[in-house]
């Protein structure tokens, strides 16, 4: 059957018809023809290029998009991106564990019955490289006696005095 410009019409699912553009164009030995389907993905992407390298362009320079269609878009870029990552992580380092540094926070309220055991624990992973951090939010009990005890390179305790501790508990 032959449409009004000399084109192939192609019955398609679902009782739908289909332009074919008059000329087949021939690859490789094979003949096809250029559809509207076609045209149409061909002005699908050129749109999401339109949009998609002016907000990679920003957000490479940190120029952050303002209103709520780039915003929608950045969103939409960020996702797809963190969902490639996923699929496809990098190759972890060949030094394994010991090419990050590892910092450990540890919040402690009145632990005095576990504290001394959860930081002996954390000094005896076997990395490299590792910084435990105790936040001591001001402790009634003895806490701090048992922290300034423990004697570690890798151990920094922080405390919180009152009126801005024992807040978040």
């Amino acid at each position: 059957m032959r449409d009004l410009a000399g084109g192939r019409l192609d019955k398609r699912l679902l009782g739908g018809y289909e332009m074919s553009l008059p000329a087949p164009i021939e690859i490789g030995g094979y003949h096809f023809h250029i559809t509207k389907f076609m045209i149409l993905e061909v002005i699908a992407a050129v749109i999401l290029i339109a949009i998609f390298v002016p907000l990679a362009r920003r957000i490479r320079t940190g120029d952050l998009p303002k209103g709520r269609f780039w915003n929608f878009f950045e969103t939409l870029l960020l996702f797809v991106r963190g969902h490639n990552a996923i699929l496809h992580p990098p190759d972890p380092p060949p030094e394994g564990a010991d090419a990050f540094t590892w910092v450990f926070l540890v919040p402690a309220m009145n632990e005095e019955v576990v504290i001394a055991d959860s930081v002996e624990r954390l000094v005896a992973l076997p990395v490299a490289r590792k910084r435990i951090v105790v936040i001591d939010d001001a402790s009634d009990d003895r806490t701090p006696e048992i922290l300034a005890g423990i004697r570690h390179p890798d151990l920094f305790v922080l405390r919180r005095d009152k009126p801005e501790a024992q807040k978040g508990k």
